[in-house]
């Protein structure tokens, strides 16, 4: 049974500001400590219910989070930045199950930690065929691409009840809850862990009740960035359309393309 982690970290518990999720700012190290372990707690439960093959993507900023030498020794790991399918690089339809480890919610949500949609500096919504889409629904419908179900979710109680809706049937794992933007009540560290290896032995076992995320074809895709000069700069791409100050709009065969695309669109709308 071969299984693919997406490990992002504002969803890990105890993080809970900025400075803690930006690469060697202060607090960056505890909480890269804390994302590991409860990444390896995660791959162990997943062990115990049978996954054979582990791959773990590391997702968040530049994807040198991770700390190589603390992973399970069962694990292999992808990580640096540029990546062709961005947080679900490595996927392909060989895998069997799909874990999104430490994600957050999506931008605008209320008592949500550190809420954004795959950038806070460029991006304030994101629809795909009309249906507002957040990190997780984006990622477990690339999963959807390959055919794979995403089968674990966890994060703070509004990512957890974002994934729900998306995905029907998924196993999520509350990490902390969240009391606004900033605040955060959690367990300790060890506590979390032992609910994480629980949730993600279930999770597996639980695999075949879950289908894979579909999106319908062609996938329409309308982007809302914060301000119109990001718009300009991303309608450099000569198919993105104009649709008002702030808002581009495209088209794509699959959602794949439409992944890609949109990468393509905020890392433009960020010079």
């Amino acid at each position: 049974m071969k299984l693919f982690i997406s490990a992002d970290m504002e969803g890990v518990s105890g993080v809970y500001k900025n400075i803690q999720t930006s690469p060697n700012e202060k607090d960056w190290e505890s909480a890269r400590k804390l994302m590991t372990d409860e990444v390896n707690a995660a791959v162990e439960g997943a062990l115990e219910a049978g996954a054979t093959d582990v791959v773990i993507c590391d997702s968040h900023a530049s994807g040198e989070n991770l700390i190589p030498e603390s992973l399970h020794p069962r694990a292999v790991l992808v990580r640096g930045t540029t990546k062709t399918l961005g947080m679900m690089e490595g996927l392909d339809s060989s895998f069997d199950a799909v874990f999104l480890l430490g994600f957050h919610a999506k931008a605008g949500t209320k008592d949500a930690t550190l809420p954004h949609t795959y950038s806070s500096r460029t991006v304030y919504q994101v629809r795909i065929n009309g249906v507002e889409f957040g990190e997780t629904a984006l990622n477990s419908a690339l999963a959807g691409y390959f055919g794979v179900p995403v089968v674990l979710v966890s994060g703070d109680q509004s990512l957890c009840a974002e994934a729900r809706k998306v995905i029907a049937g998924v196993t999520t794992f509350q990490t902390k809850i969240a009391l606004s933007g900033t605040s955060i009540l959690s367990a300790v560290p060890q506590v979390v862990r032992g609910g994480m290896r629980k949730a993600a032995k279930k999770a597996v076992e639980r695999r075949k009740n879950v289908k894979p995320l579909r999106v319908k074809m062609p996938v329409k895709v309308e982007i809302g960035f914060i301000t119109p000069q990001m718009a300009d700069i991303a309608c450099i791409v000569p198919w993105f359309e104009r649709r008002s100050a702030r808002k581009i709009r495209y088209i794509c065969d699959d959602i794949k393309g439409a992944y890609s695309a949109f990468r393509a669109a905020i890392n433009l709308a960020s010079l």
